[in-house]
């Protein structure tokens, strides 16, 4: 894309006219359609409540160097780019001053996410988003930002076979790779590892044939011993 597509023809000649950046694009000029159904969900979210005036796209999206998550693709790469936006805010005592002058003080988010067991390291693990949305549709992401009363915290939303992040976090890996391993959650146990949805169907029906095994020799065993016992008896009585 040239420069101009979004700075205007005040940046056309050099030197720059002197209110070239008053001629800066809106996002909705080329995302009109988008734009329209994130403003719903925005209206919804906990910025929109104590900062609408002041909080713009370009708040947390910088178009000079975010990423689209399909084009990223590593869920590691996704996390650190999605998760920097949230903490450069709210980890920062000097920017959360300069978005939020009201605010007398920064909330602690170390405290308020002192609920979440190694706090810090989910944080590299996953998006501030898949808990601060809502997780009712989980093909895709919304702009509702809610706040820590209505954040996800039930553990089996990600922690399950059925996991909301194969269908967030890792849902522009292709298929062919998601299914590359016969596994029900290949792509997580590609990249991490997620108590209950890191499970390989395979292993668990040998493990089952052989508990299965085991259980018919230890029946099978006793049986015999039974009928050899009873087989002795009956041959001393004659």
């Amino acid at each position: 894309m040239a420069c101009t597509k979004c700075h205007g023809d005040g940046y056309d000649e050099h030197p720059h006219e002197a209110d070239a950046k008053d001629s800066l694009s809106e996002c909705q000029d080329c995302h009109a359609r988008k734009a329209m159904r994130i403003e719903r969900q925005f209206d919804k979210s906990v910025h929109a409540e104590n900062l609408s005036e002041t909080f713009t796209c370009v708040t947390c999206h910088d178009a000079h160097s975010m990423t689209l998550a399909a084009k990223l693709r590593d869920p590691h790469k996704i996390v650190a780019q999605d998760n920097k936006i949230c903490l450069d805010c709210h980890d920062s005592d000097l920017a959360f001053a300069k978005m939020a002058p009201d605010k007398k003080k920064r909330p602690p988010i170390d405290d308020i996410h002192d609920w979440l067991p190694n706090t810090r390291l989910h944080w590299k693990a996953v998006r501030c988003i898949e808990c601060h949305t809502p997780t009712e549709d989980k093909l895709s992401l919304s702009h509702e930002i809610q706040n820590k009363d209505k954040a996800e915290k039930k553990c089996a939303t990600c922690h399950s076979a059925n996991s909301s992040l194969n269908a967030r976090l890792y849902r522009h890996l292709a298929t062919e790779e998601q299914n590359k391993y016969g596994f029900l959650n290949s792509v997580i146990l590609s990249n991490s590892y997620v108590v209950g949805a890191t499970r390989s169907p395979t292993l668990d029906m040998i493990l089952i044939g052989l508990f299965v095994a085991t259980l018919a020799g230890v029946i099978g065993h006793g049986l015999v011993r039974v009928i050899m016992t009873r087989l002795r008896r009956s041959k001393n009585h004659d």
